[in-house]
């Protein structure tokens, strides 16, 4: 069922998403709660290889510094984030905050790298 998730982090099929499988996922993504309906993320489609492994190395060098940033009984949980398959996959959903200025729109969107 689209509207459940599973975690999948390796092992991923070399097959292209299709369009239509990927507005669905978006789509389910568009309607999770929301307070006040206002929609609260943007989303990322990143289909290029070298993508995932620019968003991967970005991680890999503020990841530790970033850690220290947290106290020290959430440090643990901040690192335990695993983003070390994002260059395997073929495809990577990014969902960020909206920005005040995107918020102005009062709707998502979603961008294709």
């Amino acid at each position: 069922m689209i509207f459940s998730h599973r975690k999948v982090r390796a092992q991923f099929l070399p097959d292209p998403v299709p369009d239509a499988a990927l507005r669905r996922v978006l789509l389910a993504a568009h309607h999770t709660p929301a307070t006040s309906f206002i929609r609260t993320l943007n989303f990322v489609v990143m289909r290029s290889p070298e993508a995932g492994q620019r968003v991967h190395d970005a991680f890999c060098a503020t990841n530790p510094e970033a850690a220290h940033m947290f106290p020290d009984e959430k440090r643990a949980t901040h690192g335990r984030l695993k983003l070390q398959y994002i260059p395997e996959s073929p495809i990577n959903l990014c969902a960020s905050p909206v920005t005040a200025r995107a918020a102005e729109r009062s709707f998502s969107v979603a961008r294709t790298c």
